[in-house]
């Protein structure tokens, strides 16, 4: 699924979740059964310098998550081992992880993709850009 100029910076088995408004409750990604892990990665596209989240089935590799991460981006770890966020279509996913340390692990991660782009986006911003 990555690019050739995509780099993973996290990797991580966690289950998919996306929080269905009209029932008011977590589901399981669409074609992923119940408590099945997905293979869930933060992408780093070195050349335009973004970045993303995927997730692949782990069976046959099909992509069922592919979120942009952007400056404003909200990660917010609403229990030591469920994280969770709103894509810019309004659709809000969580991630269940097998234990708090790859939870922990992750959002560092997320949390320095994040930092990477509020750095462009300020650069970009005082009308100067320089290569982080």
């Amino acid at each position: 699924m990555m690019g050739n100029y995509e780099t993973a910076v996290a990797q991580v088995a966690a289950e998919v979740m996306l929080f269905h408004d009209a029932q008011k409750t977590w589901i399981s990604a669409p074609g992923v059964p119940t408590n099945q892990p997905s293979c869930v990665q933060i992408l780093q596209h070195n050349q335009q310098q973004t970045f993303r989240i995927i997730a692949t089935r782990q069976e046959d590799g099909s992509l069922i998550m592919n979120c942009r991460i952007h400056p404003r981006f909200k990660y917010h770890a609403a229990r030591p081992n469920f994280h969770q966020w709103r894509d810019d279509l309004k659709q809000v996913y969580g991630l269940c992880f097998a234990s708090d340390q790859d939870a922990q692990a992750f959002q560092q991660r997320m949390d320095w993709s994040i930092s990477v782009l509020q750095q462009l986006q300020q650069q970009m911003t005082n009308g100067e850009y320089h290569c982080p």
